[in-house]
């Protein structure tokens, strides 16, 4: 997955504001989703992350969902 750095700052940026603790598998989360054109379940968000070569578990997926910043 290319990261461009200042997608990455803005995305950390916003993590450090909710108070949400900015770890490397919620960067690639919110990187999929902002590179989304229409909402993604869980599964869409697994699968282009297995494309890309991440795996993450299912707990890491819904728990980065559940506490999406409003």
């Amino acid at each position: 997955m290319t990261i461009n750095l200042n997608d990455t700052n803005a995305i950390r940026d916003l993590l450090k504001h909710k108070h949400i603790k900015v770890t490397l598998p919620r960067l690639m989360i919110y990187k999929v989703m902002q590179q989304s054109s229409h909402a993604m379940t869980a599964y869409e968000i697994e699968d282009i992350l297995l494309q890309q070569n991440h795996r993450l578990n299912w707990v890491t997926i819904y728990s980065t969902l559940k506490n999406l910043p409003k």
